[in-house]
């Protein structure tokens, strides 16, 4: 029996990251062959789901679905109007700059540099930005193709290119929520100044943030673990999306 007070094994681990990607990618909500058009919206998407307070998936679906069918806008709130606005313009800047669309500019980029940029945008802070860089990782593990401006993927994951990262750098995709401070403390994963700070400490600091991902890198490295898969798997469970065994409960 897999849960945050013990270590999941790899097999719980894929059956999570499984339930995760097709979610995510597989169901190419995305668009995920065709970056221009999405990406400021992926990046409202996850800036409104991952908001502390009045946040959440069904929330930023709806909101999304307000702005882009340009409907009942009156209801989306003025903070999160600016949210898209700075998303789109954050978008154009890097179009005009490289050409290139977020995402695409994303996996060609250096990820420190990439980090802090995301957080230009208004609402994103250390830890959407890390998840919206965990989630396009992700994506990376699928792909098969290294054209610049378009992806293709295909069913078999392939994380070795995460693998060769070193741990300075794998610390920008573990964002660190509640259910992932809750999983990593459980375990052991966290150290005990980062356990003082709590997670809105965390949270709250850049170099705070990467100090906590960087012992939860450091943990799953020394178990031979992919940290995002750990990281993923935290959240699932937390949320109860999944059990501890990286199961679906009967819907």
């Amino acid at each position: 029996m897999a849960g945050t007070r013990s270590l999941p094994s790899p097999s719980v681990l894929r059956r999570a990251h499984n339930i995760y990607i097709d979610d995510l990618w597989k169901s190419d909500g995305w668009g995920c062959t065709q970056w221009r058009g999405y990406s400021a919206q992926m990046l409202f998407w996850y800036g409104v789901a991952g908001a502390p307070y009045a946040g959440g998936s069904d929330l930023a679906d709806r909101y999304l679905a307000s702005i882009v069918g340009k409907r009942k806008i009156s209801g989306v709130p003025l903070a999160k109007l600016k949210l898209w606005k700075s998303a789109n313009r954050l978008v154009n800047d890097i179009r005009r700059e490289t050409g290139m669309e977020l995402v695409p500019w994303l996996a060609q980029t250096r990820i420190d540099s990439a980090w802090e940029r995301l957080q230009q945008v208004y609402l994103i802070g250390p830890k959407i930005a890390s998840w919206f860089l965990r989630d396009i990782s992700f994506l990376m593990d699928y792909r098969i193709d290294a054209r610049p401006s378009r992806f293709s993927y295909g069913q078999q994951r392939s994380s070795k290119w995460f693998a060769t990262l070193s741990p300075d750098v794998m610390k920008y995709f573990v964002p660190i929520d509640r259910w992932v401070f809750i999983g990593a403390k459980k375990i052991g994963a966290l150290r005990p100044k980062s356990i003082r700070l709590t997670v809105q400490g965390i949270q709250a600091n850049r170099r705070n943030h990467l100090q906590a991902a960087s012992e939860i890198v450091e943990f799953a490295q020394r178990r031979n673990l992919d940290p995002r898969d750990l990281n993923a798997y935290w959240f699932m469970v937390g949320s109860k999306w999944i059990d501890g065994n990286g199961k679906q409960p009967p819907s």
